[in-house]
C-alpha cells in the first residue's frame, strides 16, 4: 500500500514529521542517523516460504547508498516503536539504535490493517519480529530482530 493514497496525506505527513524529529534528537546528541521513508510496506507471513518474514519496508534507491554503510556491524537491539491507526491503515515509526557507535536509524512507513493480523499472530507466538529493508528490485539493504513484536501491533491486529 501507499503510504499517500487518497485522503491519508495530513496522517503521512505527521508521521513523518515524528519520524524527522525523532532523528532530530539523535543527532542532537551528536550521533549519525539515517532517516528511511518506505514507499511501500509489507506484511509477510511465515507461511511464504518465498520472501523474508517480518515487515518488509521497500525503500527509494538513494537509501542503498548510506544504510547498509551505517548499520554494517552495528547491533541496533534498542528500538522504539510508535504507531497510529488511522483510516484501516497502521502507521509506524521505528527508531533503532546501536548505543556502542551512536549510529540510529529511523523508519516510517504504512502497512494495511488488513494484512497485518497473521504476521501479527505468528510473531507474538514466536517472541520476536524482523523488520526488512529492501529497495524495489528486491535486493536486501538491512534486516532488524525486535524481541517484542507487541509494541508493533494494536492489541486487536
Amino acid at each position: 500500500m501507499s503510504a499517500t493514497k487518497g485522503g491519508e496525506v495530513a496522517v503521512w505527513e505527521q508521521v513523518r514529521k515524528e519520524a524527522t524529529a525523532l532523528a532530530a534528537l539523535l543527532r542532537a546528541d551528536g550521533w549519525d542517523v539515517v532517516q528511511v521513508r518506505a514507499d511501500h510496506v509489507a506484511a509477510i507471513e511465515s507461511g511464504d516460504s518465498t520472501a523474508r518474514t517480518g515487515l518488509v519496508y521497500t525503500v527509494p534507491d538513494s537509501v542503498e547508498e548510506v544504510l547498509p554503510t551505517l548499520v554494517e556491524g552495528g547491533s541496533f537491539d534498542r528500538y522504539e516503536v510508535f504507531r497510529t491507526v488511522a483510516r484501516g491503515d497502521l502507521y509506524l515509526v521505528t527508531r533503532l539504535r546501536d548505543e556502542e557507535t551512536e549510529r540510529g536509524v529511523v523508519l516510517a512507513g504504512a502497512v494495511g490493517l488488513d494484512q497485518v493480523g497473521g504476521l501479527a499472530d505468528a510473531a507474538r507466538e514466536r517472541g520476536d519480529l524482523h523488520t526488512h529493508v529492501r529497495l524495489l528490485d528486491g535486493t536486501y539493504l538491512a534486516t532488524f530482530r525486535h524481541e517484542d513484536p507487541t509494541h508493533f501491533f494494536p492489541e486487536d491486529g
